[in-house]
């Protein structure tokens, strides 16, 4: 089944109507979960042991005449496009004035022979234990191998599907925009077919380089970011202290288990459980995700340090990260943990463990290498961003010959949602390549501190 993140790294936010008119050839029409209709797409593709069906929803230019189509990748892995980007962001809703927008399920999710795990418990503490994630994870692979071969879910795989789209709706060109993972999937498909890639926009760039078994680096890197910042800050540095320190501290006082509080929304109460360090960086990482929950961080990583991990931990509660998680451990064991070499650095030891537990398949020789190719690409970065690095796309941008990065300082993984960066995609996607953004410098974060809350 879907999940809300209880292993996912890779994700992209992105919570923005559509607009839809006649049917293409091959397509069908058919409703969105939003009431309103576009053209859906069914494709089969025949496997040894079982056929897969890749499901698209085509959303028609309102101008009738479509130039050059958009195909938007998701993140996760695991998430699916046509639950993640309806209804469409408000960037691509502008550009759905001149653009079909194509959303593509990856294999794996949304209607695309979604993987689908059982779910043993409904209770929200239990899904929170490392015992659940082992016995989950068993149940889950032996439920799926009686069905499926999970080594054809793969990148590959699915760069495969989206070009087995793009012939079937007769595009000659397209444009790629990828966020986070949908990075990697969007630079593969560019790799395999590089005379079909007109443009492209990549966001929070995971691109080939980033492995996610580097992510408790990142995490630290984004963390010494905000440190920086607080540290210029005198109401938060006089309030908080030194974040790195509070994190050092709060980590010190997990070497065992630890009785806290949690509250639900959910359930409207709070429960006591046993927090563990793994359990404890996960909420770090949801927090680490947008500027909202960084702005509380100084204060929840004291109150941490202090024994009081209520605040952190509301990340966990409040946060839902739909995923397929079945696709997301599947690609992730055999793309990132499988091919990792243990003296290139950290690693990610609960996530080492679970993929002992999960076939892996073999990757391309080609995976990790550089694409080449000379479409325009615009990469978008922020300074916080803990799971997707700016340095990652600053190395891609020196890759590519006609390449631009934008880095937002002071932001984390998504900034479309940023009317300076939706303008920038527009024009960007409209042939002005060597357009600047407009986005006000530093001015996207505020810590929460004592004195700059009112009472209503």
């Amino acid at each position: 089944m879907k999940h809300t993140g209880i292993f996912g790294l890779f994700y992209l936010f992105v919570n923005f109507g559509v607009i839809s008119s006649a049917s293409l050839a091959g397509t069908q029409p058919c409703p969105t979960d939003t009431g309103l209709w576009v053209d859906c797409l069914d494709l089969k593709v025949a496997n040894s042991k079982h056929d897969i069906k890749v499901h698209s929803k085509i959303v028609r230019a309102e101008r009738g005449l479509s130039e050059t189509p958009i195909y938007l990748l998701a993140g996760g892995p695991g998430q699916a496009s046509t639950e993640v980007f309806l209804p469409l962001p408000p960037a691509f809703d502008q550009l759905n004035r001149r653009h079909d927008i194509i959303l593509v399920d990856q294999r794996g999710t949304g209607q695309s022979t979604p993987l689908e795990c059982p779910q043993e418990t409904d209770d929200f503490i239990k899904r929170l234990t490392h015992d659940y994630a082992i016995k989950h994870l068993k149940n889950c692979r032996q439920h799926l191998e009686a069905s499926y071969d999970l080594s054809v879910f793969s990148t590959d795989e699915s760069a495969e599907d989206l070009e087995r789209v793009r012939k079937a709706l007769g595009h000659q060109k397209i444009v790629l925009y990828g966020g986070s993972y949908g990075t990697r999937l969007a630079l593969r498909y560019a790799k395999k077919f590089p005379g079909r890639v007109e443009a492209m926009i990549l966001e929070g760039v995971a691109g080939l380089e980033l492995n996610i078994m580097q992510s408790h680096h990142h995490m630290l890197r984004s963390l010494t970011e905000i440190n920086q910042r607080c540290a210029a800050d005198k109401p938060c540095h006089s309030q908080y202290g030194d974040l790195i320190e509070n994190y050092e501290a709060a980590n010190r006082r997990l070497t065992d288990e630890l009785q806290t509080e949690i509250f639900l929304p959910a359930e409207a109460r709070h429960r006591t459980f046993a927090l563990t360090q793994e359990t404890f960086h996960r909420a770090l990482f949801a927090h680490l995700y947008s500027v909202m929950d960084i702005a509380i961080l100084p204060a929840a990583l004291h109150a941490a340090a202090q024994g009081d991990f209520r605040a952190i931990l509301s990340s966990l509660a409040n946060h839902k990260f739909s995923i397929y998680e079945a696709l997301h451990i599947n690609i992730v064991c055999s793309e990132d943990v499988a091919t990792w070499r243990q003296e290139a650095g950290l690693t990610v030891a609960p996530l080492v463990e679970y993929c002992k537990l999960w076939p892996t398949y073999r990757v391309a020789e080609d995976f990790r290498e550089p694409s080449k190719f000379d479409a325009p690409v615009l990469l978008l970065s922020g300074s916080f961003d803990p799971v997707t690095p700016p340095e990652i796309a600053a190395r891609l941008a020196k890759a590519l010959p006609n390449a631009r990065h934008v880095t937002l300082k002071a932001f984390s993984h998504s900034v479309q949602s940023l009317p300076c960066i939706r303008d920038l995609m527009v024009t960007f996607i409209g042939g002005n390549y060597q357009s600047e953004p407009t986005c006000p410098d530093d001015e996207f974060l505020s810590f929460l501190v004592k004195g700059n809350v009112t009472d209503d």
